[in-house]
């Protein structure tokens, strides 16, 4: 598989203060955001949590962004779109050896620009990840379970290679082990964010009838 990595703009160093702040912070991030991938990354040897945890903070900081929308299908995107381009941008900048300090100054852009450096990670997973979630700003549900695999390959599938590429696994057999559970995963969330708005529904129409 061609996996085109781009000039990055860091070169090797030792691991200084303000990197070290940096994993702290996705650390901490995604031990608030997402604990089962935290519990995770406390298995990984010590060398490899870092790299882990700033693949995995990237990953909250752009799903997250969708959470900020309200309004429902009238909800003003143009916000959330903004913060997305700018995460493309930041992603852009790393690989092209462009990273402005603005953008360095961000904890997470920091701890990924690193392992991006240490690990070559792919970055049309990263791409991939962040053009699916511009386009799923405007929608509010999934219709078909074919949308629902389509945008799990996109996010979590491109998520799982990244991690793979972390560990140093890079072959078209445990790429495609990756695609099929990051199917099941998308699909296992769409129903359980289904039942949530099912119940959603019947205490509103409880409160309305009462």
């Amino acid at each position: 598989m061609n996996r085109a990595l781009g000039k990055v703009g860091f070169g090797n160093r030792s691991l200084s203060s303000s990197t070290a702040d940096a994993t702290q912070h996705c650390v901490l991030l995604v031990r608030e955001k997402d604990y089962s991938s935290y519990l995770c990354g406390l298995l990984l040897e010590k060398s490899l949590k870092p790299h882990y945890f700033a693949v995995m903070a990237f990953n909250i900081e752009t799903a997250i962004i969708k959470d900020s929308l309200r309004g429902g299908v009238h909800a003003n995107t143009s916000p959330a779109k903004l913060r997305i381009s700018w995460w493309r941008e930041a992603i852009e900048e790393v690989y092209d050896g462009m990273l402005s300090d603005q953008k360095r100054a961000q904890p997470v852009v920091a701890a990924v620009a690193r392992t991006i450096e240490d690990k070559r990670l792919t970055r049309r997973f990263f791409e991939l990840m962040i053009d699916a979630r511009e386009a799923d700003l405007a929608l509010q549900q999934k219709v078909s379970v074919e949308d629902v695999e389509e945008y799990s390959e996109k996010t979590h599938a491109s998520l799982l290679k990244l991690c793979l590429e972390v560990v140093d696994v890079r072959d078209d057999g445990s790429d495609h082990v990756a695609s099929h559970l990051a199917r099941g995963i998308g699909i296992a969330n769409a129903i359980r964010s289904a039942e949530v708005r099912r119940g959603a529904r019947s205490e509103a129409t409880s409160r309305v009838g009462g």
